[in-house]
């Protein structure tokens, strides 16, 4: 599927990458479009847990330019980043 975006107090959307769930319903692959990156940003939730207006899930091992968080980062760097994130209809 698509993945758009609005935002809050808006009523434009605007696409912002593609979405593919597995047939368990326990892991949602994205590919976002991001302005930290000129290329898609693909990304993982694992232990998708979906409500009728939210879905919960973690993202391991994300990689991150360096760079956004140091100036004087070597632009080839990485950082890794792990967190767990909500998605809610508004």
């Amino acid at each position: 599927g698509n993945v758009n975006y609005v935002c809050q107090g808006e009523d434009v959307s605007e696409e912002q990458g593609t979405w593919i769930v597995n047939s368990s319903r326990t892991d949602l692959d994205l590919l976002l479009n991001l302005d930290i990156s000129p290329l898609p940003v693909p990304f993982k939730l694992v232990g998708l847990s979906e409500t009728s207006t939210s879905f919960t899930g973690n993202v391991t091992d994300l990689p991150i330019p360096t760079s956004l968080f140091d100036q004087n980062a070597d632009p080839t760097a990485v950082t890794l980043v792990s967190f767990s994130i909500t998605f809610t209809k508004v």
